[in-house]
Order: structure tokens, then C-alpha cells, then sequence
């Protein structure tokens, strides 16, 4: 059976109209497919964000942790280092101290190692 040739023509004239349908069809997945991969990527970054603000309020709890215990620490390191004047100049002082039981060698460098480890 052979085709007439006016049916001929007409398959020729619907192949175009065919394959733009079909690229239309393409190019409406394509987005549809980019449309999709973007709002997955939107929501990622807005997971990413608010995580990162998570991090940093978290690093900026730390920090002021840190510069408390600094703080204290160094009011702990001052209150020794007057404590331990205190001591010395007492027991230094007139009268009976250890200057004159002969640990004067001794209460220098005792001293002067806790002046250095304190850094006074």
C-alpha cells in the first residue's frame, strides 16, 4: 500500500509542528527540572545560614566566657601577688623574720620565682 501523496505532504508538514511540540516539551522539563534544583538549593542555603549564625553566636558565647575567666584570673593572679608582698614585708619586717633566720638567699628567689610566674 503506498501512500497517497497528499498524505505524504501533510506528515511532512506535521513533522516541524512535532518537533516543536517536542521541544517545547524538552525545554518545559528543563525548567520545571531547574526550577526544582534551585528552590532545593535555596533551601540549603538558608539551612547553611542559619547555621553559620548558630556558629557564631556560639564562638561569640566563647569569646566572652574566655574574657571573664580572664578577668577573674587576673584579679586571682593580683590579690596573690599582694598577699604574698604582704607576707614577705611582714615577715621582713622589725623583729624576728626571715631575713634574720638566714632565708633571706632563700625568700629573695621564692620571691622572685612567683614575680616571674605571675609577671609582676
Amino acid at each position: 500500500m503506498t501512500e497517497s501523496p497528499s498524505r505524504a505532504k501533510d506528515q511532512r508538514h506535521l513533522l516541524p509542528h512535532e518537533a516543536d511540540s517536542l521541544l517545547s516539551s524538552l525545554v518545559y522539563d528543563l525548567s520545571q527540572q531547574m526550577q526544582t534544583s534551585m528552590e532545593g538549593m535555596l533551601k540549603m542555603i538558608c539551612e547553611i545560614d542559619e547555621s553559620s549564625n548558630g556558629i557564631n553566636e556560639d564562638i561569640e558565647k566563647c569569646k566572652d566566657s574566655a574574657l571573664e575567666r580572664k578577668k577573674i584570673l587576673e584579679e586571682q593572679k593580683e590579690r596573690t601577688r599582694r598577699q604574698l608582698w604582704q607576707i614577705f614585708c611582714e615577715h621582713s619586717g622589725p623583729g624576728p623574720g626571715l631575713l634574720d633566720f638566714g632565708l633571706e638567699r632563700w625568700s629573695i628567689n621564692c620571691l622572685h620565682n612567683l614575680a616571674f610566674n605571675l609577671r609582676i
